[in-house]
């Protein structure tokens, strides 16, 4: 029964804010597409903490000549500028990042696909937009001063709370975590969680220094 009522909480979270989103007005909407703006260049990383209690990392980074590093989970790629395209090197068995094929050039938009599980994490900060969101103070996260939102449905008896620290200067969620409590027994985490482990947007170095040198 308490996992019936645990996966029917999971699932209605979603659906509630939905459907509030639906009646929301043009400002929400324009907060939304500035909600998070990333510096030029940054190196941030999140440790993700998946539902069956498995961890692993997302993480990216753009250095001052519009270079791209990748990390999702055991995956990483380098993504090099050559002239406005990119050429794509993949991490080998041997922690060697090898070109691809230097026939195969990737837009600027293909690199922004390829890399949508960063984002997925960053933008979460835009929950804070949801009608039912409600502002529960500031916290501290890596020297970063983020405000807190938190999400809900249920009640403190039998419900879900989502907590969203948002980075005060970029819009940037810094991290998400949840409780959950049925029939007033509190049962810790709902679903996968995350926290930013690295948020760094100066003195980047060049991702060149990752390739193999000749």
């Amino acid at each position: 029964m308490k996992r019936f009522m645990i996966r029917t909480l999971s699932l209605t979270l979603p659906l509630v804010l939905l459907l509030g989103f639906c009646s929301c007005n043009t400002q929400i909407l324009k907060n939304l597409n500035g909600a998070v703006a990333l510096p030029d260049s940054y190196a941030i990383a999140y440790e993700v903490t998946a539902e069956d209690g498995t961890v692993f990392t997302v993480a990216k980074t753009v250095d001052g000549e519009g270079n791209v590093y990748f990390k999702n989970k055991d995956e990483e790629n380098l993504f090099i500028k050559s002239g406005d395209s990119f050429l794509l090197y993949e991490k080998d068995e041997n922690g060697v990042f090898t070109l691809r094929d230097e026939d195969v050039k990737y837009t600027t938009k293909a690199v922004d696909e390829a890399t949508a599980a960063f984002l997925d994490y960053a933008e979460q900060s835009k929950k804070q937009f949801m009608p039912t969101a409600k502002q529960e103070g500031e916290e501290t996260l890596l020297g970063r001063t983020c405000t807190v939102y938190k999400l809900g449905v249920g009640n403190d008896n039998t419900g879900v709370t989502y907590s969203y620290y948002v980075d005060g200067e970029t819009g940037v969620c810094l991290g998400m975590d949840s409780d959950m409590a049925v029939a007033g027994i509190t049962l810790g985490q709902s679903g996968e969680t995350f926290t930013c482990t690295a948020f760094v947007t100066e003195e980047i170095p060049s991702l060149q220094e990752k390739l193999p040198q000749a």
